[in-house]
């Protein structure tokens, strides 16, 4: 989370199994960019979840297979 200002960058290198939600990340109204690079998950809920309420762009990239068994594999908000 961000509640700064400022960019957010998340990168997972390697698998992830969750049993919610496997990768959130959330930018708040004065943050900057926000970008989330992964690779395999499986999660339970959802695979990814982005949310970007910033004034910057969102970039999601996901090098592998995404699984949200009971959600989405990938859920992105914008505000």
């Amino acid at each position: 989370m961000n509640s700064g200002t400022g960019a957010t960058s998340v990168t997972v290198e390697g698998s992830v199994t969750a049993g919610g939600i496997g990768v959130s990340v959330f930018n708040d109204v004065l943050a900057g960019n926000l970008s989330v690079q992964t690779q395999d998950i499986l999660a339970g809920f959802s695979g990814i979840v982005a949310s970007q309420e910033g004034n910057g762009s969102g970039d999601v990239r996901a090098d592998g297979t995404v699984v949200g068994e009971a959600g989405s594999g990938i859920r992105v908000n914008t505000g």
